[in-house]
């Protein structure tokens, strides 16, 4: 037992030996990690802000064709530009879109359609035809109407004799005349027409019928081929019959209309030789023929946009008709092949776009980057998303644009929006302070480290241009690492804060 014993006391003078001597080398006190300084060094580059945004190509110029209308330009810069400056559009362009609006709505004919979706044109190529009988029809009696304007006011500037009077009293009767038979021919031709109709509609009721019976009773495919034939030549017929009684329809409509206006005339021209004052009626018969002239200039006009031709050089985008269709409003769309780039930016972002800024545009479609500027802002049409946030949209022209491009394809695009170039600057994270106050800290040896104070200009999430109190070469911290647990901290300022991510060394 006592040699037991002995052994333990032994055992824990060691140790408390052992101990001593740790404590008085300092093995338990605490430890400072070790600080490593990341740092960068101030170099003389470029420091450039952007805006990033995301939007489509469009072309440049975007007509829509229509018979009786001059063409209509529906999409482009202009538009986007007029709406900024607040411009107006020009008087005379007004008055063309108002004389040619009816023209444009009523129901053409086609006659020819030679354009092609996809098919390159040059400005003024034939693109589609339509017939022009209705239109010569309307310019004829608008010439009639003129010629009897100007006679009555020659007529009324012309001394009356008895036979003047005889003359214009037969020629009133000759119109009432005419006027009831132009009447009775127009009530002969509708109820002709209405029985054409009638009769051509049963014809494809039939046709119906006996594809229908003979379905049911299980005839061959042949004989259910034939019916159908059937059918659709019966509905061309049926087309074909609406499309001829409306025409005679019009036709008589516009001898009644004729007639009526012959009877006026004739009435004005009795009335002008009954010894009443003529001043007035002079005076009215001008104002007449200013009217009719009008008229005249405005069935000519209308008969010319019977041919729709292409209203610049570009590519046809839509063509919606075919021959012997009945066509009203836009049948062709045509585009400019130039193309631009519009997109939408924030509230926040719009003060810092301006006309002119580059812009990088990247099609990832086309794997193509092609460099542009701002072409317009269009600061009259916002618009709000749900979430409340009001953008503008933006217009990026494209001087070069890569092959195979097209409307519809996505762009991204960087717009630069401040450049510093060959300026003195460091990483933002290095830029401590606040501003007017801005600081660095210098590296003046491997753990030592100056605070300076220095003039930062244009600041941006990656660089700061360095202005004054820093030269080109110097070291400065960008942060710190502990060797402890690697954590990263930096300055605290706009170019950085105090933050805690793990990192490495540069």
């Amino acid at each position: 037992m006592s040699r037991r014993w002995a052994v333990i006391t032994g055992s824990l003078v060691v140790i408390v030996c052992v101990l001593g001597i740790a404590v008085a080398t300092g093995a338990f006190a605490p430890r400072t990690p070790a600080i490593t300084y990341l740092t960068a060094t101030a170099t003389k580059t470029d420091v450039r802000d952007s805006v990033a945004v995301s939007g489509s190509v469009r072309p440049i110029d975007d007509y829509a064709l229509a018979f009786g209308s001059q063409p209509r330009r529906t999409a482009g810069t202009t538009s986007a530009a007029s709406s900024i400056a607040g411009s107006s559009g020009s008087s005379s362009s007004s008055a063309s879109s108002a004389n040619t609006a009816a023209a444009g709505a009523q129901t053409w004919t086609v006659a020819s359609v030679t354009a092609k979706e996809g098919q390159a044109v040059r400005k003024g190529d034939t693109l589609a035809t339509a017939d022009t009988a209705d239109a010569q029809q309307t310019l004829d009696i608008a010439q009639a109407t003129l010629t009897a304007a100007q006679a009555r006011l020659t007529a009324d500037q012309t001394p009356v004799t008895e036979n003047a009077k005889a003359r214009a009293k037969l020629a009133v009767t000759q119109a009432e005349l005419a006027l009831d038979q132009a009447r009775t021919a127009l009530t002969q031709t509708k109820a002709a027409s209405s029985l054409s109709v009638a009769q051509a509609s049963a014809a494809l009721q039939d046709a119906k019928d006996a594809l229908a019976r003979d379905t049911l009773a299980g005839a061959l495919p042949p004989i259910l081929a034939a019916d159908q034939a059937v059918i659709t030549a019966a509905t061309r017929a049926l087309d074909t019959v609406k499309l001829q009684t409306q025409r005679a329809n019009t036709g008589a409509s516009n001898g009644v209309a004729a007639a009526t206006l012959a009877l006026t005339s004739a009435n004005l021209a009795y009335a002008g030789t009954t010894g009443v004052d003529t001043t007035a009626l002079v005076e009215a018969d001008r104002a007449n023929v200013v009217k009719a002239q009008a008229a005249v200039d405005d069935a000519q006009q209308t008969l010319g946009l019977a041919v729709i031709r292409a209203p610049i050089d570009g590519v046809v985008s839509k063509v919606s008709i075919r021959v012997g269709d009945l066509a009203s409003g836009t049948v062709i769309r045509v585009r400019s092949a130039a193309v631009e780039i519009t997109a939408s930016v924030t509230e926040t972002n719009l003060p810092r776009l301006a006309l002119g800024q580059p812009a990088d545009v990247t099609i990832a479609s086309l794997d193509a980057k092609v460099t542009g500027s701002v072409s317009a802002i269009d600061l009259a049409n916002p618009t709000k998303s749900a979430s409340g946030i009001v953008s503008y949209d933006v217009v990026i022209g494209v001087a070069a644009p890569p092959a195979g491009i097209a409307p519809g394809m996505t762009a991204n695009i960087d717009i630069t929006t401040s450049l510093a170039q060959g300026v003195v600057a460091v990483p933002s994270a290095a830029i401590g302070g606040v501003p007017g106050a801005y600081t660095v800290q210098v590296l003046t040896a491997p753990a030592e480290t100056r605070t300076v104070n220095v003039v930062v200009g244009l600041l941006t999430a990656e660089y700061a241009e360095i202005t004054s109190g820093l030269d080109a070469g110097t070291v400065v911290v960008t942060g710190t690492v502990s060797a402890k647990d690697l954590v990263q901290t930096f300055p605290t300022g706009p170019g950085g804060g105090a933050t805690a991510a793990p990192t490495a060394k540069p």
